[in-house]
């Protein structure tokens, strides 16, 4: 009996260890420098990478545009097909007149879009691109992500001086309408 009794203590021994590495190992953490650095790195924002279609991009476009206006004088609505459509209508002469922009888009780096303009219609008539951008850009109350260059036929986006919920920003990745290939990232704050 008593080389079983040795046996038996051996092998319980044995599952005894066993228990206690593998509880070890599970319970413990894999480097302990990555565990150092860890707690030095703070992180304001995460990037999410967002990829999504000319329809989805319009929907979330004009929901933004609606909730963001603040101009009695210009109600507007965005179309993106292979070009940026801007309709909508202007208040003038105590009444409404429709208004048809078409721009190209263009990346210009990852917080900043420009929107060309191509045309520019109110009612049936074609106007002078230039005239009419000078003359939005003095009337109308543009938020500060918007600046116009009225003699270059452009609008820049600075995407950074958006606001949005939560403090969130945009930089974009790809923004080719004809491909249908829009992508960006958004930066989720977060709190450390």
């Amino acid at each position: 009996m008593g080389k079983w009794k040795l046996a038996f203590m051996i092998l319980l021994a044995c599952n005894i260890l066993f228990v206690v590495i593998i509880t070890g190992l599970i319970f413990s953490s894999g480097n302990k420098e990555n565990d150092i650095v860890g707690e030095s790195e703070k992180v304001d924002s995460v990037p999410v990478f967002v990829q999504t279609d000319k329809e989805s991009l319009t929907i979330l476009v004009n929901d933004y545009l609606k909730k963001e206006s603040n101009s009695e004088k210009l109600e507007y609505h965005v179309d993106l097909k292979d070009e940026v459509y801007l309709s909508g209508a202007v208040k003038a002469f105590n009444s409404k007149i429709t208004m048809e922009m078409v721009f190209h888009p263009e990346v210009i780096n990852e917080q900043t879009m420009r929107f060309y303009v191509n045309e520019l219609s109110i009612g049936k008539l074609k106007l002078p691109i230039a005239y009419v951008l000078k003359y939005m850009e003095s009337e109308y109350n543009f938020p500060k992500a918007v600046n116009i260059n009225s003699k270059k036929k452009y609008i820049d986006v600075h995407l950074n001086e958006l606001t949005f919920n939560s403090n969130m920003s945009v930089h974009v990745d790809s923004f080719d309408l004809k491909k249908d290939e829009i992508a960006f990232f958004l930066f989720m704050p977060v709190n450390e």
